[in-house]
């Protein structure tokens, strides 16, 4: 095709049939690969955008041809140019974008009249591959059009499903748009639950990819997606299903799980059945996906279903904390806070401890077949995600923990210690060599870093803290050399500790620290847990007296160790104003203590409800501190210089008489304190 006699003919047009037939040489022209950019320039320029918009206008077509012949001629043309990443911004470009944003929602009785849905969406589509062009869509509003053709149109519903996930390409992006999301969101949600045909499975992939983005940027309290997503779940899960879309279905239902809660599967009432019901079920499909996977032979098949597993095993999680509350109402006597029955527990119970049993199976084969160093990429993964729904398992006193599960006790402390460090923990912590775990986003190749979610210790972090209080277990984990591995790994947290998430993982660090301690004094001997000791000094000093729950755990590490290895090995005066620190936190404690807070308060204390938290390690720590002053006298002086003689004095006064709790033991702190 020349370019030249096109660009003549567009020029010279003197009527409509004339610029029909240059138009129609246009799209040829562009369409083949003859045109640069260029020409497609010059001949973008020649067309003269009135009669392009006339013919999109227009309803009339010619006698045998259909209504909408002309309007598939413009948009065609349109198509041809939005190929190219300048023109398809053009203003003659973007100023149609309601127009085919109308195109792609019609009803078409005509079939050949449907290529103007393709040809719409490819103008659309490469709006959306620019910043730019994507704000000019959202400016227009062009996601509900693109969510209802995704629903009406399955000739378009590839195309739909890229432009819509590249338009909601982050949560940051769909925070920005919520107004026109949630609409949108609501829409695919009804839809999912009314539809009865393909497009419902079509719309279970959609959802678990936008859904799996936005996370709980989508939820507010007038949502309704949520609760027409529970029952189309619903309907996916108890009917006969290829197993792509069972597994979709499934992974839909863990990312809800994992953003939302567990209330949307407990609340919502499926085909008339009590509320409940369908949680109970949704538990036992994951846990019979799972018992499948993991019972097979080879690990080539469970890799292939990594994705579907570790979508299982956040379902899993969730139902184990769940189950595990209510137990703990139960045992507590509290009125139950879920709406699961008796009868209901049972089933949970029962599908759990199957789906645990597949568990323990799986990793037995891991254990045996690999060390933990030697794991391919794709296994170690698939490991890991095993390994934290255990640590969910074993974090939860009130479920029974299979005593055979002791057995890869070892085994799993080497794979999150080999996933969370760089070098092995034979190498003594010190406050140089320290290694960080790494981040939760980084990746494991070779050396360094390792890949995701790098700090697997986190997840152990609560069932340790409840097995080391077991002799059975602990010394399982002993010999597993837990002492060395919890104390690089305090050293390795410490270093950033700012966030909530990093002051929690260390307050459970000292818990396990203090059963350790408390269980096998001998440990302390250790000098790994000198360097402990010193690091939480430094903290105490760098911590406000905000989180007084925190400082507490950190003072009576430091107290134990000190008392344990000699508390002049902590007489540097660098260290005075941490121990200035320790006196202040037990006297700022106590004040929470219920008789002391003033009856007639107009305002609540909110640290009052925290002393059945913290008055155990109030009274380790004052029963500490007062052995310690006993054998250093240079600590005496500190006490008294902090002031908390007085502090104390004073709050003894507000006591009650005959008060049995706390008043021995500040009596006797105080005696050994002035006994100078």
């Amino acid at each position: 095709m020349d370019s030249s006699r096109c660009l003549k003919l567009l020029k010279n047009a003197k009527t409509d049939n004339e610029r029909m037939a240059a138009l129609l040489l246009v799209t040829k022209l562009v369409k083949s690969n003859e045109a640069d950019q260029v020409t497609r320039r010059k001949v973008f320029d020649a067309i003269g955008f009135s009669f392009l918009n006339r013919l999109l206008s227009t309803r009339s077509a010619p006698e045998g041809c259909s209504e909408m012949v002309y309007q598939k001629i413009a948009v065609a043309v349109l198509a041809c140019f939005c190929t190219d990443p300048e023109l398809v911004l053009h203003p003659q470009v973007t100023v149609k974008i309601p127009v085919l944003s109308k195109l792609i929602t019609a009803v078409y009785p005509c079939e050949e009249d449907r290529v103007l849905i393709i040809d719409s969406l490819q103008c659309l589509q490469a709006l959306g591959c620019s910043e730019l062009g994507r704000e000019h869509l959202f400016r227009c509003n062009s996601l509900e059009a693109i969510a209802q053709c995704f629903v009406l149109h399955q000739a378009g519903q590839l195309e739909c499903r890229s432009l819509l996930l590249s338009l909601l390409s982050s949560k940051e992006v769909i925070s920005a748009h919520i107004d026109m999301v949630m609409p949108v969101i609501e829409f695919l949600g009804h839809e999912f639950r009314s539809r009865q045909d393909k497009v419902k499975l079509e719309l279970c992939s959609l959802l678990l990819s936008v859904i799996t983005v936005g996370e709980e940027v989508l939820f507010t309290k007038e949502s309704t997606w949520l609760k027409n997503v529970a029952v189309a779940l619903s309907d996916i899960l108890t009917n006969k299903t290829d197993a792509v879309y069972r597994e979709d279905a499934l992974c839909l239902a863990a990312i809800l799980c994992r953003d939302y809660g567990l209330d949307w599967a407990l609340e919502v009432e499926i085909q008339g059945k009590r509320p409940g019901t369908f949680f109970v079920l949704l538990v036992y499909l994951v846990g019979a996906e799972v018992q499948v996977q993991l019972y097979q032979s080879e690990f080539s098949a469970v890799l292939s279903r990594a994705k579907l597993i570790s979508s299982c095993f956040l379902m899993l999680e969730a139902a184990v904390t769940r189950l595990a509350s209510v137990c703990e109402d139960q045992q507590s006597g509290c009125a139950p806070s879920t709406m699961l029955t008796p009868g209901d527990q049972l089933q949970l119970h029962t599908s759990l401890t199957e789906t645990f049993a597949a568990i323990v199976q799986f990793l037995d084969a891991v254990r045996q077949a690999h060390a933990p160093e030697d794991l391919c990429h794709p296994l170690h993964l698939v490991t890991m995600a095993t390994v934290r729904v255990v640590g969910a398992w074993l974090a939860e006193e009130s479920l029974a923990v299979p005593t055979e599960l002791y057995t890869f006790l070892p085994f799993l402390l080497a794979m999150c210690q080999e996933a969370t460090f760089t070098t092995p923990t034979s190498v003594t912590p010190t406050s140089t060599d320290v290694l960080r775990p790494a981040s939760d986003t980084s990746l494991v190749c070779g050396e360094g870093l390792r890949e995701e979610g790098g700090d697997m210790m986190k997840f152990l972090l609560p069932g340790l803290h409840h097995l080391t209080a077991d002799a059975t277990p602990r010394k399982v984990l002993l010999k597993a050399n837990l002492s060395q591995v919890m104390c690089k790994y305090f050293l390795a947290v410490s270093v950033s500790p700012s966030s909530p998430e990093m002051k929690g993982r260390l307050i459970s660090c000292c818990g396990i620290f203090l059963n350790l301690m408390v269980t096998e004094p001998d440990i302390v001997k250790n000098s790994a847990f000198v360097q402990v000791a010193l690091t939480a000094a430094s903290l105490l000093a760098s911590e406000g007296p905000e989180d007084i729950f925190y400082m507490m755990h950190l003072c009576l590490v430091l107290l134990m160790v000190a008392r344990r290895q000699g508390a002049d090995t902590f007489s540097s005066k660098d260290l005075l104003p941490s121990w200035n620190i320790v006196f202040n936190t037990l006297v700022v404690a106590l004040k929470s203590y219920p008789p002391l807070w003033p009856r007639n308060a107009s305002k609540p204390n909110p640290a009052k409800e925290q002393w059945s938290d913290y008055s155990e390690l109030w009274f380790l720590s004052i029963q500490e501190l007062t052995a310690i002053i006993e054998q250093c006298g240079w600590l005496q002086e500190v006490g008294v210089a902090s002031g908390a003689v007085e502090q104390l004095n004073g709050l003894l006064r507000k006591l009650p008489e005959r008060d049995q709790e706390v008043m021995p033991s500040i009596c006797s702190f105080l005696r050994v304190l002035t006994e100078l």
